[in-house]
């Protein structure tokens, strides 16, 4: 779920909308049924690479400053696939604001809230400092607050074509974002 939420994140610090819609669409990545496959299978392969004690929100900050052992994981699986770290990033970015602006409802069922079981394990480990935990649940609130801007944001950065594409693949994308998000509570 880290990853999808970096995408959220980066979608959400995009610019606000222009007056010409034809620049704006051309800016958008129109994604294949493959790429949405490629993105599924690194999305799932990426979730056995999250810490145990990584925090239940990614923070989109760490995502640009991957360690030297990450990168070193992370740019061949996308290599693998076609991808550098920004094309897999602008085509998750795609992804998931066509999926969410789609089916809104499926960015409730994945953001976390401050009594989620595992975000409520996680503040309760023991030795976990105060502001690590502090940090996360602001993050949280922050998440949960600026849900309608999110998805506002989120609907600048798609097109109906990739729209099309997930309204399609939607059984897919849906099993794969569930399994992803019981992986993660299951290690936590």
């Amino acid at each position: 779920m880290t990853l999808i939420l970096s995408a959220l994140l980066v979608a959400a610090q995009l610019p606000a909308a222009s007056d010409d819609n034809d620049l704006e669409m051309a800016l958008v990545k129109t994604l294949t049924a493959a790429e949405v496959k490629s993105l599924l299978e690194i999305l799932t392969t990426l979730t056995d690479d999250i810490p145990d004690d990584a925090p239940p929100v990614f923070d989109f900050g760490q995502f640009q400053s991957l360690d030297g052992e990450t990168k070193a994981k992370l740019l061949p699986r996308l290599k693998k696939r076609n991808f550098t770290l920004d094309s897999f990033t602008e085509s998750m970015t795609a992804l998931f604001s066509a999926y969410f602006t789609e089916f809104p409802e499926e960015l409730d069922k994945l953001l976390p809230t401050l009594k989620d079981p595992i975000v409520v394990a996680w503040c309760k480990t023991p030795g976990r400092p105060k502001a690590d935990i502090k940090k996360l649940r602001k993050k949280i609130r922050e998440l949960q607050d600026n849900k309608g801007f999110m998805l506002a944001q989120l609907e600048l950065t798609t097109s109906s074509a990739n729209q099309a594409l997930v309204a399609k693949l939607k059984p897919t994308i849906s099993a794969t974002l569930a399994r992803i998000k019981r992986t993660f509570e299951r290690r936590k």
